[in-house]
């Protein structure tokens, strides 16, 4: 991260009029959770170019990654009621993740099948229905309800988007391993070989780094259903490109089987480096108050009692206003 920030300087000074380039040093800012610098970036950003939609969604997450809800929620209303177009499909995109966070499922359900009936209707263009089909496959996994999830994102991976081939075999990579995900979930290691094959095979054709890995990550789910935790801790670290700019989920697994593995301190540190990722993006696949209860349990196993209630208070805090049960289940 240092040397991430060191560049991103670097590129900032080369190019000092240029408003955009600060994205990069706001980047680097929030990975090291100094969010009030990269606050003041974005600042910069709004007063040479007017705030858009990209400010917008810059500020929201650090607002969630902070753990300040109730801020969040308070901000993205305004935008939400305060625009229209695709500013405000993007305020309610955040929204979703506001929602998600706060295991109020059921709320970001109906916000993001808004989303989906807008992507549906000309003249939006057909990729557009990806994203939102994905953001409601990300809620009916928080659920729960892995049936679902399967058969939603095996349609989307049927659908023409109109990608080139290696956008098509990197969004399919993406897909699958969410599938995977899910699969896990019901106990299905028959088709997570399968998977993995697939994914490797799909991986070959994109020159993503972390989408060519991402076979060792479904191989490790299939190891950790059959008990095989230190191999499949492995696995999922041979998977992971970034520890916290990447597809955050592997960092939660690999947290997992680490734990199953008795391995608790070595647990803490994926489990922490997560938490410094996004929450959009690859964040996604995972929401924080699920990695603070993982990072919880890691300290507790870990005798570091202090830390483990700070981690589980943070988590309990975030589902103040959840679903009924959520907060239950999670435990």
């Amino acid at each position: 991260l240092p040397a991430a920030e060191r560049v991103a300087r670097e590129y900032l000074r080369a190019r000092p009029k240029h408003a955009g380039a600060r994205y990069p040093l706001i980047d680097a800012l929030a990975f090291q959770q100094r969010f009030d610098e990269a606050r003041m970036l974005v600042t910069e950003v709004e007063e040479a170019s007017g705030a858009t939609l990209g400010e917008y969604s810059v500020r929201a997450e650090m607002l969630i990654r902070e753990g300040r809800l109730d801020e969040a929620e308070a901000y993205l209303l305004r935008i939400i009621d305060a625009t229209t177009g695709d500013d405000r499909a993007n305020a309610r995109w955040g929204y979703t993740i506001l929602l998600r966070t706060q295991g109020r499922y059921r709320e970001a359900l109906v916000v993001a099948d808004g989303l989906r009936a807008r992507d549906a209707a000309p003249p939006a263009p057909p990729a557009q229905k990806f994203w939102s089909a994905g953001m409601r496959a990300m809620i009916l996994h928080d659920m729960g309800r892995y049936t679902e999830v399967i058969a939603l994102r095996d349609s989307v991976i049927r659908v023409p988007f109109g990608f080139t081939p290696s956008r098509q075999a990197r969004s399919t990579v993406g897909e699958l391993a969410n599938v995977a995900a899910a699969r896990a979930a019901l106990g299905d290691t028959a088709s997570l070989r399968a998977i993995a094959t697939e994914v490797e095979r799909l991986g070959k054709l994109t020159d993503y780094a972390m989408h060519r890995r991402m076979y060792h990550y479904v191989a490790g789910l299939r190891l950790g259903l059959l008990g095989r935790h230190d191999e499949a801790a492995r696995e999922i670290r041979a998977s992971i490109y970034s520890s916290v700019s990447g597809f955050v989920r592997e960092n939660y697994e690999l947290g997992r089987e680490l734990i199953a593995a008795g391995k608790p301190r070595e647990a803490v540190s994926v489990l922490s480096a997560a938490l410094r990722g996004p929450v959009g993006a690859g964040g996604l696949s995972v929401t924080r108050p699920d990695i603070e209860m993982m990072l919880g349990r890691a300290h507790e196993l870990a005798a570091d009692t202090a830390w483990a209630i700070a981690s589980y208070g943070r988590a309990v805090s975030a589902w103040e206003r959840a679903d009924p049960g959520v907060a239950r289940t999670r435990a």
